[in-house]
């Protein structure tokens, strides 16, 4: 019934946005409170769920400031902690989901070796997409929603690297960069399709995992999360560098805005007079249109913006006043 009531509470706040331009869902950094070392287990805190609750393979670091998945053997061959969030980003018209956390993998002693890592599951249990590291060669995997794919790169043990993830539930598309130890910023992807099965997108839960490399005994390796964030966005907007009405003495007029870098967005423009739409050249961060041979008085310029899978996510118009 916590768990359930948590739901409610977030799903509340996010219908209750309005015009605003997202929500942080959820933020810890496993201090205490309310995860205390003396109490041991991870389970049951802060609306956390665990498949082996209570036999010390999921539990708070015994100096505090973060949690552990691993070390004692599981129950059966995956064992997951996991937090539900139950919502439809598209439908609350936040669709952008971006998680961040920093975790580090210890090496095993007993010489087996296992797979960590994380996975967003919808509301059905379907899993939509995961991030996971192999400690037998220290590779890093991506599943796409239909079989993991291996990445570029390697990971270190012993050592925290943060993974930030940027999910699009509208658009079905999936950004991933790395930072290593030294906060160095490695891109993986970028705008590439998850959920390729076609399941239902939206966002059920999010969990860490712990799965076993063979059917033998597991490694007592071990990953370590010291934080966690994940927060809801909307679409970008069109930005404008003069706003929405502009003047000018001459012919040849400059029409000037820009996005976020991360927005991946395409900016296209038409005159009253243009029957078709034209893509802006240029990146756009830093777009730009010239406008040639503008009439007397009110010329006015309609603007759009699409995703990347072609919808329009925002438009407006300008009216350029010549002299």
């Amino acid at each position: 019934m916590v768990h359930r009531r948590l739901v409610w509470l977030i799903v509340t706040w996010l219908a209750g946005l309005g015009g605003a331009t997202g929500a942080s869902l959820y933020s810890t950094s496993f201090s205490n409170p309310p995860f205390d070392p003396a109490v041991g287990y991870w389970a049951g805190v802060d609306g956390w769920l665990a498949t082996d609750p209570s036999n010390g393979s999921a539990a708070v670091a015994p100096g505090g400031g973060a949690v552990y998945l691993g070390s004692v053997a599981p129950a059966g061959s995956v064992s997951s902690v996991g937090r539900p969030f139950n919502l439809d980003p598209a439908g609350l018209n936040v669709p952008i989901v971006k998680i961040r956390t920093r975790i580090a993998i210890y090496d095993s002693s007993n010489g087996r070796y296992d797979g960590f890592g994380f996975a967003i599951y919808n509301r059905a249990g379907e899993e939509l997409c995961a991030f996971l590291v192999d400690n037998s060669d220290y590779h890093v995997y991506f599943d796409f929603g239909a079989g993991a794919e291996m990445l570029a790169g390697r990971f270190f043990n012993a050592q925290y690297f943060e993974v930030s993830l940027t999910l699009n539930f509208a658009t079905s598309r999936a950004s991933l960069t790395i930072y290593d130890t030294g906060g160095g910023e490695h891109p993986v992807f970028e705008n590439r399709a998850f959920n390729v099965a076609g399941r239902a997108s939206n966002f059920g839960e999010f969990d860490y995992l712990w799965l076993l490399n063979g059917t033998g005994t597991a490694g007592n390796n071990a990953m370590l999360i010291d934080s966690l964030s994940v927060d809801a966005e909307a679409n970008p907007v069109l930005t404008l560098a003069h706003g929405r009405t502009q003047r000018t003495r001459r012919d040849n007029f400059i029409l000037r805005g820009g996005q976020d870098a991360a927005d991946a967005v395409q900016i296209e423009w038409r005159s009253k007079d243009q029957r078709r739409w034209k893509k802006v050249n240029g990146a756009s961060t830093a777009w730009k249109i010239r406008l040639k041979h503008l009439n007397q008085g009110r010329n006015v310029v309609q603007l759009r913006m699409l995703d990347v899978i072609g919808r329009t996510i925002d438009q407006t118009k300008v009216t350029v006043l010549r002299r």
